[in-house]
């Protein structure tokens, strides 16, 4: 695999040139995780935001770049995947009122496709599972979308 261009990186492993930030300012403190809410996406705004002030500036992939993280043993559950499903949804609701995120519907439905030409090989759990932390992330997108404060107001981080 070699390097290409992505609309935005995942946030354990990311750097940016410092013109980036003297274009778009740095991180929104509104998003990221806080107390027990698993909101997230800060580099997904930054990313967007970024391009919209600079169409042509180029956020690469680099597959060989590595990152070591461990993660605790909390977060190998069903509960965990579904809070944090369910905040990706309620993120990417937030998101939505200032961009378009045509990409992630477009995942959605490649997903929802693959699953289902693919679900009868799949054992019942793994089915069961992706299927309940899909609605997860449908449930979480619905609830920001009908309770979450416009973008300006979450600076009090109190959702």
């Amino acid at each position: 695999m070699k390097e290409r261009e992505i609309r935005n990186p995942i946030g354990a492993n990311m750097a940016f040139r410092r013109e980036a930030f003297e274009i778009a300012g740095f991180f929104k403190t509104e998003f990221g995780r806080y107390g027990k809410k698993l909101l997230g996406s800060e580099e997904t705004e930054f990313c967007l935001r970024l391009k919209k002030l600079k169409p042509n500036a180029k956020i690469v992939f680099d597959p060989t770049a590595v990152v070591y993280h461990r993660v605790h043993k909390n977060r190998c559950s069903l509960r965990y995947a579904l809070k944090r499903a369910y905040y990706e949804g309620y993120s990417k609701a937030i998101l939505s009122r200032e961009f378009d995120l045509g990409v992630e519907k477009e995942y959605l439905r490649a997903l929802i496709k693959n699953f289902l030409s693919s679900s009868l090989k799949l054992r019942f759990s793994k089915s069961f599972g992706i299927t309940v932390v899909a609605l997860s992330v449908g449930t979480g997108f619905i609830s920001a979308k009908v309770f979450a404060k416009p973008l300006k107001d979450f600076k009090d981080k109190s959702l």
